[in-house]
C-alpha cells in the first residue's frame, strides 16, 4: 500500500510508473554474452598492452582514451538495438527480437576476438603457435571479410583506387 501512496504522492513517480506499466520489456540480452563481451575487451586490452611494450611502443593516455571510447561505443550500440528491439516488440507484430540483441553482442564479441588474434601474432610472429594456429585463422577470416559480397557493390573498388592515387600524388 505505501507504493501505491508514494507513487500517487509525487507526480514523477506517477508519470514514470504509468510509462513503465505501459511499456513492456521483453528483449533482454543474455547476461553471459554480455560478460563474454566484457572478457574479450579485458583480453583485447591486455594483449593490446603485451603488443607495445613488445614493440617498443610508449603506452599514453591517448590508447585508453581510445579504449574508453570503444567501451561506450559498444554500450551505446547494444543500448540502442535493445531499445529498437522492444520498440518494435509493441508493434503488431509479435516476434521475439531478442536474437537481434544478443547478435549484435556476438558481433562486437567477434570484433574483440579478432583484435585479441591480430595482437596475439603481433607480439611474437615467428613463434610456432602464431606459425600454425593464429597466422591460419586471421587468414580465413581475412579471406571471408574480403570475400563478402558487399565489397563487390559496383563503386566499391573503384574509390579505392582513386584514394590510392590521390595518396601517392
Amino acid at each position: 500500500m505505501k507504493s501505491l501512496v508514494a507513487a500517487f504522492q509525487y507526480k514523477f513517480l506517477f508519470l514514470s510508473s504509468f510509462a513503465w506499466g505501459w511499456f513492456e520489456v521483453i528483449a533482454i540480452p543474455k547476461l553471459m554474452l554480455l560478460f563474454f563481451l566484457f572478457g574479450a575487451m579485458l583480453v583485447d586490452f591486455v594483449t593490446g598492452l603485451m603488443k607495445s611494450w613488445r614493440l617498443g611502443i610508449a603506452t599514453s593516455s591517448n590508447g585508453l582514451r581510445k579504449t574508453v571510447t570503444k567501451i561506450c561505443t559498444y554500450a551505446g550500440a547494444i543500448t540502442g538495438v535493445w531499445l529498437l528491439a522492444n520498440l518494435m516488440n509493441a508493434s503488431v507484430f509479435k516476434f521475439d527480437y531478442t536474437v537481434f540483441v544478443n547478435s549484435s553482442i556476438g558481433f562486437l564479441t567477434f570484433i574483440e576476438i579478432y583484435s585479441i588474434f591480430e595482437n596475439v601474432y603481433e607480439i611474437d610472429p615467428n613463434s610456432l603457435l602464431s606459425k600454425k594456429f593464429i597466422a591460419p585463422i586471421l587468414k580465413f577470416l581475412k579471406g571471408r571479410l574480403e570475400q563478402n559480397p558487399i565489397n563487390k557493390l559496383p563503386g566499391m573498388g573503384e574509390k579505392k583506387e582513386e584514394e590510392n592515387e590521390s595518396e601517392a600524388n
